[in-house]
């Protein structure tokens, strides 16, 4: 009778869960989430220090050349696309490991866009898709370490 049990509760348990591709609501969630607080944070202003402290340190490398701010709807555009990607690419990727090292990868390629636009001339705005990014991250992390991801089999 022991056995039955257990072996009705395994069959259960592999009937309910979730199959590969089912993380599209809870990514679309984190999502909304990181965007709505990074553009909350930026329309509020509460990230002009943290982007004026950034743009001392490029000073020297304008060379002269006049920066053109990179507009806040293409930021966004921008930006809104490359967070989904990292949230969905987090919750389908298995062992944390993994995670974390497309989730600090994503941010090391973010914040590596700043010097690269400045040497082309442009100024973007970093701490909204700093923000974005790590926002993202935190979320896919602390969801993906509390539920069974469908790409994690056994």
């Amino acid at each position: 009778m022991a056995g039955w049990r257990k072996d009705s509760r395994m069959k259960r348990q592999n009937e309910h869960r979730p199959k590969r591709g089912d993380v599209a609501w809870p990514a679309v969630a984190m999502w909304a989430m990181a965007m709505g607080l990074a553009w909350v944070l930026q329309a509020s202003r509460m990230l002009a220090g943290f982007d004026g402290g950034v743009r001392k340190w490029f000073v020297g490398l304008e060379a002269g050349m006049e920066m053109r701010e990179v507009p806040t709807g293409v930021v966004a555009g921008v930006m809104a696309a490359w967070v989904f990607g990292i949230v969905w690419v987090i919750l389908e990727s298995p062992g944390t490991w993994r995670r974390m090292v497309l989730w600090v990868t994503a941010l090391v390629l973010t914040v590596a866009m700043v010097p690269v636009l400045v040497l082309g001339g442009w100024w973007l705005l970093p701490g909204m898709p700093v923000v974005a990014v790590i926002w993202s991250g935190v979320c896919a992390m602390v969801y993906a370490g509390r539920h069974r991801m469908p790409c994690e089999g056994g």
